[in-house]
């Protein structure tokens, strides 16, 4: 009873540093490393203002975006192995969801939307199902920008939680990731909820920028999106 209670207290201590280890790599900020490395001021002060790779290459470049996205896909990749090696396989599911939340939702500063961090989950935990991510991506590149990225990560997110539960549910292999486990889709379910609520607290900003590149912004909402009126001092401070 007394070694049971025990190994209990061990598992439950590793599963809370996979946790930890988890957010704290999640809340290094890519973004804000290019943009120092750049001599640019914070990216929540431009473009759409948020800190992420989609507003780096609008910003910074391309090239500096595409630095960002591989950044973050490390980052939920690291947290998969750290969680891993911590507390097998319910610690990489843990700890990569852990991550999705630090890049989110960091201490003391905004975060960004945590799509590519999910994507770096996908590769530690459920590699199998990268081909169906791709599918949905290419699925909906010929959408128009502003209904883009929120379309893709809505079918995304739903497709991933699904597939998930159906590999679980099945038992099937799945070679290069964890074990398919009930946390395997609750992981999935969770980063995708976490990365819904980033995306609907930056909707109105986002939706402004894009009104602004597809050269129908109303002049009234400059003042309504201070991501917009913050870029053009950017701008003139550059």
């Amino acid at each position: 009873m007394v070694k049971g209670s025990f190994r209990t207290r061990g598992t439950t201590v590793r599963l809370l540093a996979a946790a930890s280890g988890g957010y704290l790599l999640g809340m290094i900020g890519s973004a804000d490393i290019a943009a120092r490395l750049n001599r640019r001021s914070d990216l929540r002060m431009s473009g759409t203002g948020n800190p992420g790779a989609m507003n780096a290459s609008h910003v910074l470049g391309r090239s500096w975006g595409a630095a960002v996205t591989v950044a973050d896909i490390g980052k939920g990749v690291a947290a998969a192995r750290l969680g891993r090696a911590l507390a097998g396989d319910a610690g990489a599911n843990l700890a990569s969801t852990a991550a999705v939340g630090g890049h989110c939702f960091p201490l003391g500063r905004t975060g960004g939307k945590g799509v590519a961090t999910s994507i770096g989950q996908v590769i530690g935990t459920f590699p199998v199902y990268l081909p169906l991510d791709a599918a949905v991506a290419l699925t909906t590149s010929a959408l128009p920008l502003k209904q883009r990225t929120r379309t893709a990560t809505t079918v995304a997110s739903i497709t991933w939680v699904l597939t998930a539960a159906h590999w679980w549910w099945h038992g099937w292999r799945n070679p290069g990731g964890v074990k398919p486990t009930v946390s395997l889709p609750l992981a999935a379910a969770a980063s995708s909820t976490i990365i819904a609520l980033r995306f609907a607290a930056e909707a109105e900003t986002v939706d402004a920028f894009n009104r602004q590149l597809s050269g129908h912004q109303d002049p009234d909402q400059t003042e309504q999106a201070p991501s917009d009126g913050a870029t053009d001092r950017d701008r003139t401070r550059h």
